[in-house]
């Protein structure tokens, strides 16, 4: 759950145009949630911080597909970002960043990440779904009020 907040907070930010200091600031909480990502997520919790880098070994290949799926909605919002700012300014963007999106994608198993890419190109992402709401066929109370 904590994966998709963190994927839906950079969808939500790339959305608008900021001024140099709140791009700042919030590029700066972006970088933060890369490192939690990393911390409590996708490494061993002895790992943080330590040298070698001992990726999380996932009980349930589901979890772990769809921690993968949402990282990739994390990265692809950043991504947006930079793109609509005409930009270069998200650090963890750069490939030397210590949790920089291919190293974060290289603590997932790579059936899993193969198996994340499926699924967001399957034929059920790509058609459109029911939308979650409640019609006007629906509210019958309202219809037939008493």
């Amino acid at each position: 759950e904590s994966m998709r907040l963190y994927s839906e907070a950079s969808r939500v930010a790339c959305q608008y145009r900021y001024d140099a200091k709140d791009c700042l600031q919030l590029m700066k909480h972006m970088t933060t949630v890369s490192f939690l990502i990393a911390k409590d997520m996708l490494l061993l919790p002895h790992e943080v911080g330590g040298d070698g880098k001992v990726a999380r070994t996932w009980k349930r290949r589901e979890n772990a597909v769809t921690v993968a799926t949402w990282l990739i909605g994390f990265f692809d919002s950043l991504l947006l970002w930079e793109d609509n700012e005409e930009n270069t300014f998200v650090e963890i963007l750069d490939r030397q960043h210590k949790y920089s999106m291919g190293k974060l994608f290289q603590l997932l198993p790579e059936d899993i990440r193969v198996s994340a890419i499926k699924k967001i190109y399957s034929q059920d992402e790509e058609q459109p779904r029911k939308l979650n709401v409640i019609t006007d066929d629906e509210l019958i109370y309202f219809k037939h009020p008493r």
